[in-house]
């Protein structure tokens, strides 16, 4: 996921992916996010506790995609 110059509602975000983790979760192995700023990475932080999705984030798709593929 590429959120560069995005803006995000933080409590929509968050109950957004919350509720929407349970439904994903059994499907993904690896979950990537590019371009987080310090508020984001804050939320990230907080939805990956409620979701253990364990999304990690990367500066580069580069980086994110050799990641994924590990």
């Amino acid at each position: 996921m590429d959120v560069r110059n995005s803006i995000a509602n933080e409590k929509w975000t968050i109950d957004a992916l919350k509720n929407n983790a349970s439904t994903v979760k059994p499907y993904t192995k690896k979950a990537a996010v590019v371009g987080v700023t310090k508020t984001q990475d804050i939320i990230l932080t907080v939805v990956n506790m409620f979701s253990g999705l364990g999304i990690k984030s990367f500066d580069t798709v580069e980086h994110a995609k050799d990641w994924l593929v590990e």
